[in-house]
């Protein structure tokens, strides 16, 4: 139901106009507000009742204007909250970039940016002005049809609907159909991925929106899933592969330690100091094959202890890099 309630936004946005003094008519400001004159004539009044504004029309200069000086409060933040706001910023563009969700969130901000005090309404939406840089994990290319993808599955997921889809796999190098419940979006390592129930293999699995080719809803419906428990599982991992649960045990030389004692890399994380400066981190996650990738990363700075998979996953990188870089044998 449409409602009657004038818009915050538009009241600040009308005030800063007639601040100005450059004395807008009803007209001026219907067309500047992008709504209709009865609107203006409506926020007007809020503006004078609820604020107390002391609105005059000036009849020489055909507008309206202030008898007396008058200022409304703008919506105040603290930095660490105006901070949050300009790393919004970056996450429409990094995260939100391929959903239909980016011009709700953009147009969500630039309303904000309205309310906001005009000494800091530059620090939100103009990079020029801004102290605060975001670089979000790389991300797939602009694609129409995700955000298409993305919306359906949204819908889908509110309504507990089940949905068939076309999904390429990386694995299998090809694609299959499938019918999937969707149980929800989550995005890891500047990629979105669908958590599911796969009808195909009769598992829950991982899909990446990128990688679906079509998507239909079906009729029916399935039980909600526990999505708490979910959001357990997925923050178990060490990335987006998913495995069953191991602990890993690494150690790191006098020079990493310092970097890995600053930062948390996984919630089960437990870091062992060593006399030589070292340290051990240990913890219990998923993906054994991103953490071999993260170890390889690292050169000799960082040796896998336990367990004994991701050792050998970490030896067989390393003899793969050194015979990559092995010169060709001559023939004779």
């Amino acid at each position: 139901m449409p409602t009657t309630r004038p818009s915050l936004v538009r009241v600040f946005q009308i005030h800063r106009i007639i601040a100005e003094r450059r004395f807008p008519s009803l007209r001026d400001l219907a067309e500047q507000c992008g709504v209709s004159a009865r609107t203006v004539k409506r926020d007007l009044r809020t503006l004078r009742e609820e604020f107390g504004a002391p609105l005059a029309r000036d009849r020489a200069q055909g507008g309206y204007s202030y008898a007396k000086p008058f200022n409304l409060d703008a919506l105040p933040l603290s930095e660490g909250e105006l901070l949050a706001v300009c790393m919004l910023r970056s996450l429409v563009d990094g995260a939100f970039r391929n959903t239909h969700l980016a011009p709700a969130v953009r147009g969500a901000l630039e309303k904000l940016r309205i309310l906001l005090p005009e000494t800091v309404q530059t620090a939100v939406t103009d990079d020029a002005h801004s102290a605060i840089a975001y670089f979000p994990d790389p991300s797939p290319p602009e694609n129409p049809d995700t955000c298409a993808i993305f919306k359906t599955l949204m819908n889908a997921i509110a309504a507990h609907q089940p949905v068939r889809m076309a999904y390429f796999s990386m694995t299998s190098n090809r694609e299959r159909r499938r019918t999937v419940d969707p149980y929800l979006l989550f995005h890891r390592d500047g990629m979105w991925y669908l958590r599911a129930y796969c009808h195909l293999t009769r598992e829950p699995r991982d899909f990446a929106l990128g990688r679906i080719r079509a998507l239909t809803p079906l009729t029916g419906s399935f039980p909600p899933p526990d999505v708490p428990a979910l959001r357990a599982e997925l923050a178990a991992r060490f990335g987006a592969i998913q495995e069953t649960a191991e602990a890993v045990v690494i150690r790191f030389d006098a020079d990493w330690a310092r970097r890995i004692r600053e930062r948390v890399w996984h919630p089960s994380q437990r870091i062992a100091d060593h006399p030589d400066g070292g340290c051990t981190l240990t913890m219990t996650v998923e993906g054994l094959v991103s953490v071999a990738r993260w170890v390889l990363s690292l050169g000799g700075h960082a040796v896998p202890l336990a367990p004994p998979r991701l050792v050998r996953l970490v030896e067989q990188g390393a003899r793969d890099v050194l015979a990559s870089l092995a010169p060709p044998e001559k023939s004779a």
